[in-house]
């Protein structure tokens, strides 16, 4: 069964992280991220905790491990780059935390039973979370989508939250350099982006919107609208645009099936 004390740790947690985002007198990317790196860092802490006090050799073991082997993994990795900037070590520790939390969460639905309530909720939990580190890093699209050839993050939130992206993209017809603007006021359920600039593009609109169906399902939704400064009728264009869509869905499947 779920450790109810567990749970109230994690609300804690998460209550004083938002007490503190909100009376806090300064707000950049830097103390947006030490906030979520906090946050994760606190969630992970009750991981520990609710493993060394549940009685289960197994899960104790296994948390022990994946937590034991993060830790190791970023002084690794801190000590073979003595030179990166803070906000990357944090960028990174971030993930690496997130991932930690993401096999801490399988492991339990496996333990509860994959197909028992409180299995489901952690494979949701999950899933969810690491389709959203997917695609919220937004600088890592050409690891998984073949049409992006190159990303570049410029620009940042005051929560680390990338907000301007160029990027170099080949879509078949679609082919230019470009600059988008990234809206985050939907997420964590969506995330929308808008054309800044481009070589050949007019307008370019698009958005993810990620649902969870049941245990097993993440939905995600992607919407883009195109124009370009040449004619090309619309027939071509909507194809484009479609062709561009499917792509897109099916390599970011595959890349989180991965």
């Amino acid at each position: 069964m779920i450790n109810r004390k567990a749970l109230i740790l994690k609300a804690a947690i998460a209550a004083v992280t938002a007490i503190a985002i909100t009376f806090i007198q300064v707000h950049n990317g830097m103390v947006g991220l030490l906030a979520v790196l906090s946050f994760a860092t606190g969630i992970l802490a009750a991981e520990v905790w609710d493993a060394l006090t549940s009685g289960d050799s197994m899960l104790k073991g296994t948390v022990l491990r994946v937590a034991g082997g993060m830790i190791f993994l970023i002084g690794a990795l801190s000590y073979a780059s003595p030179g990166a900037d803070a906000f990357s070590v944090f960028v990174l520790d971030t993930m690496l935390i997130g991932y930690a939390l993401t096999a801490i969460s399988l492991f339990r639905a496996y333990k509860f039973g994959w197909g028992s309530p409180d299995g489901r909720d952690n494979i949701v939990l999950a899933v969810v979370h690491f389709s959203l580190a997917a695609l919220f890093a937004l600088d890592k699209y050409p690891e998984w989508s073949s049409q992006i050839k190159s990303a570049e993050a410029v620009a940042q939130d005051d929560q680390g939250r990338i907000t301007k992206v160029k990027m170099s993209i080949d879509a078949g017809m679609m082919k230019d350099r470009l600059t988008l603007d990234y809206d985050w006021s939907g997420a964590p359920n969506k995330l929308s982006f808008s054309l800044d600039e481009a070589d050949l593009l007019t307008s370019m609109d698009g958005i993810y919107s990620i649902k969870s169906i049941d245990a097993d399902t993440t939905e995600v939704t992607y919407e883009l609208e195109v124009s370009v400064s040449m004619p090309i009728p619309p027939m071509m264009r909507q194809k484009a645009e479609k062709s561009t869509i499917d792509a897109a869905l099916t390599q970011l499947k595959t890349h989180l099936e991965e």
